[in-house]
């Protein structure tokens, strides 16, 4: 549903400035200016989110390519991008490099 949506969008922005946070500040567990609990409820909200199978849309790539933790891309490339190409994903990384026997 629409509202679904936005609300989604909405979390992931806050995620994904979260994770931004979290990069500047290096070893910092919970960003500057935000509290334990919310940094905890913000991270639940959007598993739960994920979780339901509301996943990101194509607009959402250009949020997403700013981040770096692990909770927000994982989501998208082993449920999202599989599920939007109908593709099963079948081969373990890192992929083995077959060399040439010349």
């Amino acid at each position: 549903a629409r509202i679904t949506r936005l609300c989604f969008e909405e979390i992931l922005k806050a995620r994904v400035s979260i994770d931004m946070q979290l990069q500047q500040n290096g070893n910092a567990d919970i960003p500057n200016g935000i509290s334990q609990y919310d940094f905890r409820a913000t991270c639940n909200i959007f598993k739960i989110y994920c979780n339901a199978k509301n996943f990101y849309l194509p607009s959402h790539l250009d949020i997403i390519s700013h981040c770096t933790s692990q909770d927000i891309l994982a989501p998208l490339f082993r449920y999202y991008l599989p599920d939007l190409f109908n593709v099963k994903i079948s081969f373990d990384m890192p992929m083995q490099i077959i060399e040439d026997e010349d």
